[in-house]
């Protein structure tokens, strides 16, 4: 990586960040010596012009959150926003946490690939309880358009790679291996609605259900 900052930050081009967003993460960062701090995001749908957000724990300015807690907490949506944990914007990130991780190329889900291997190498993250970036949910991003099959294939290999790191970190995988599994389901749902049940993705899918679910 050819940065000379000693923090990166990710920003889709797409997007819009708030003029504070560097500045508060930044300080975060340096207060609470952390590797990682990250803000909240809300979102901006072009197809209906709305604006969504997310509810805000007000009751803290901020909190400083184990690497381990963090990855869980991509696991469980409602209290905390899973989706704010797995994606990679919004974040100060240390440019040391970035070595030897690399964003998988010409693949959808490369948030998912990518986010928990940099919060396994931060020390600690802290969760500041603001509303810092916003997201630009396109007409023809992959939310909008409509299921295809690659889905799967980046998905699968993607998913099960993170299941591997996450038992390397001795992370406890219930909530983990839930998630995977509730992912599947909705896939296999999606296929049967489609009438793609003949294929290979369709059959691949159900063998990783019941593995998953024994």
């Amino acid at each position: 990586m050819h940065a000379s900052g000693e923090y990166l930050t990710l920003i889709d081009g797409d997007d819009l960040i708030e003029k504070d967003l560097i500045a508060t993460l930044y300080r975060h960062c340096k207060e609470e010596q952390a590797d990682i701090a990250m803000g909240h995001y809300f979102r901006y749908d072009e197809s209906d012009g709305k604006f969504h957000v997310f509810h805000i724990d007000h009751h803290t300015n901020f909190e400083v959150v184990s690497p381990q807690e963090a990855v869980i907490r991509q696991t469980h949506w409602g209290k905390y926003n899973n989706s704010n944990y797995i994606v990679t914007v919004c974040k100060l990130i240390k440019k040391s946490c970035f070595q030897n991780v690399e964003f998988p190329v010409g693949r959808k889900f490369d948030d998912e690939a990518t986010t928990h291997k940099l919060f396994l190498k931060a020390n600690k993250i802290v969760q500041v309880n603001k509303n810092l970036y916003i997201y630009r949910k396109r007409k023809n991003s992959i939310m909008t358009s409509g299921f295809n099959l690659s889905w799967i294939d980046d998905f699968i290999p993607i998913y099960e790679s993170k299941i591997a790191d996450c038992l390397l970190a001795q992370l406890p995988l219930k909530d983990i291996r839930q998630r995977y599994l509730n992912i599947l389901s909705e896939y296999k749902h999606l296929m049967e609605i489609y009438q793609l049940t003949d294929s290979i993705q369709y059959h691949t899918v159900l063998q990783k259900i019941e593995f998953a679910e024994k």
